[in-house]
């Protein structure tokens, strides 16, 4: 336990006298140690020479250490290699988490190539891999779809058939999870296709799988932004989801999205709602209506949620600096001299 505790600080010509010991065969924890001090020292040399010379055999801890110092070097072919090995070492029980990592450090750095080549290699080893590893490729395809303004439908689009040929051939080994069916439809609901999206969301309650509240508040969010506010308020009343409106947070996507659709008037239902529920208004409940009032030119409403802001303690000059935000943004000479007087108004009051 001492030798464990210390390896960090340990050099690694310590190890190599520990290694020495001609009578004595070193476990397999004491070579790790040894490994692992190698590749703190940025031998990498010495690391494969350990690792190539384990007389007790590696384990996955061994795998482990030895693929988190290659992919720091960012030798990425290596990463593949070692990973292939891994799961080709009949001793050793592959771990679905470090191939998830790893493969998600490949797709940050946009080598997808490589991580295909992971999911086959693991496919054709047969590995009984949780669906983490498939997830973190859908989500790279949503991701990026999300992000490339022109390219985020046929992208995503590439999400969904790598979905159907990993999930619903029936030939592979990976099942679906709850956080397939949320990739999927947070990558959808971004690239504009709510329908296509609601499709999903019915397979995935369909599959028996159920509703959390991430996923709650990415349905209510990515409907809103694609203008299905009737959708979402039917979706919201069912007796179902009420437990996931016990949220401040997901009040503040409905008010929001009221108020972005032009609908003052239920934003203010739905911020007495809240209020009727025990639950405590925030910052981000009242500046998009506060904004909304100003850009509108509604200043009585304006200082009455001043007013109510006050109540609940949220500072004034965080509402200015939203506003501040707002003054920016806008393209209209009107609205922004409506900002800039409001913002007057609210510094002294600060």
């Amino acid at each position: 336990m001492a030798l464990c505790r210390k390896a960090d600080q340990m050099k690694p010509c310590v190890f190599d006298n520990i290694l020495k010991f001609e009578k004595r065969s070193p476990s397999i924890c004491t070579y790790n140690i040894s490994q692992k001090g190698a590749c703190q020292a940025k031998d990498h040399k010495r690391a494969i020479e350990i690792f190539d010379n384990m007389r007790c055999g590696t384990d996955a801890i061994s795998y482990t250490v030895m693929i988190s110092h290659v992919f720091e070097k960012k030798d990425f072919q290596e990463v593949v290699n070692m990973l292939n090995r891994m799961l080709c070492d009949s001793y050793v029980i592959s771990d679905s988490k470090l191939f998830g990592s790893v493969m998600k450090g490949l797709l940050d750095q946009l080598r997808l190539q490589d991580a295909k080549m992971m999911l086959m290699l693991t496919a054709q080893q047969n590995t009984h891999f949780q669906a983490n590893i498939v997830n973190v490729v859908l989500g790279y395809y949503c991701k990026e779809g999300s992000l490339n303004t022109g390219n985020n439908v046929s992208l995503v689009s590439k999400g969904i058939e790598f979905f159907q040929k990993n999930f619903r051939e029936g030939k592979t080994i990976y099942a679906p999870n709850v956080i397939t069916y949320m990739t999927i439809i947070e990558g959808l609901l971004k690239a504009g296709e709510p329908n296509l999206a609601d499709d999903y969301l019915n397979e995935m309650v369909s599959f028996g799988f159920h509703m959390n509240q991430k996923l709650y508040d990415i349905v209510l969010n990515g409907f809103i932004s694609n203008g299905h506010v009737q959708w979402v308020e039917s979706y919201f009343q069912r007796p179902e989801n009420d437990a996931f409106n016990n949220d401040v947070a997901v009040w503040n996507i409905m008010i929001k999205g009221a108020i972005s659709n032009g609908l003052f008037g239920l934003a203010q239902a739905y911020m007495n709602e809240m209020q009727s529920r025990g639950l405590k208004p925030d910052l981000k409940t009242f500046t998009p209506l506060l904004i909304a009032f100003y850009a509108h030119n509604f200043t009585t409403d304006a200082e009455s949620l001043v007013k109510q802001m006050k109540i609940f303690g949220i500072l004034i000059r965080l509402a200015c600096m939203d506003l501040q935000v707002a003054y920016r943004k806008s393209c209209l000479a009107v609205e922004k001299k409506r900002f800039w007087t409001a913002m007057k108004k609210l510094e002294k009051k600060a």
